[in-house]
């Protein structure tokens, strides 16, 4: 399947449209998409000086759920920590559960905090703390997605009903890519795949 290529400013009004960002305040927010745009998230996107950016659709998905992880107060940095290498919806097909609405009942995703655990260990490798726990939960059984070390933050996103939401403000704002899905059916993000 082709991949669909948009603009940095299509990208942009998708992501307010799905955040309810007021118009006042939307500029704010295209700075807040451009600071992560400065750590390299999405990966693969960011093209050098003079050339404009082309984003996927799915890029849009792993933007939100950076802004959704930075809504929750975490920054850019350490978001780039986690993603950068490694994209969220590059994993193991995790888009495939997220687009899905076979089932009506939401996916959530779990993430687990442990930015000071570098500090529990007396001899550790490493001075620089992870902030994430690497096993980043997804499903829909919300009990057993937050089971495990309580004593820990977490985050929980809706990831369905984010992706509901982008889909809606994709069709309001680029009406030519509405049901166009962002995933492949093993849920990699469209045309990553050879």
């Amino acid at each position: 399947m082709e991949k669909p290529q948009i603009s940095f400013q299509d990208v942009s009004n998708v992501l307010a449209a799905s955040f309810g960002i007021a118009p006042s305040k939307r500029q704010t927010f295209v700075s807040k998409v451009h600071h992560l745009k400065k750590f390299g998230l999405p990966q693969g996107v960011n093209t050098g000086r003079g050339k404009a950016a082309k984003y996927e659709l799915w890029h849009i998905a792993e933007i939100a759920l950076y802004l959704d992880i930075m809504d929750a107060g975490l920054v850019p940095s350490m978001i780039a920590e986690q993603f950068s290498e490694t994209p969220f919806y590059s994993i193991g097909g995790m888009g495939r559960f997220v687009e899905d609405r076979s089932d009506p009942r939401p996916y959530f995703g779990v993430f687990r905090l442990n930015a000071l655990d570098y500090l529990r260990k007396a001899n550790g490798d490493s001075d620089r703390p992870t902030v994430f726990d690497s096993q980043l939960g997804l499903g829909r059984d919300l009990s057993s997605l937050i089971s495990g070390d309580n004593q820990r933050p977490l985050i929980m996103i809706n990831m369905t009903s984010r992706m509901d939401s982008l889909k809606e403000a994709i069709s309001e704002c680029v009406p030519a890519l509405a049901g166009i899905p962002f995933f492949d059916e093993d849920g990699f993000p469209i045309g990553t795949r050879d």
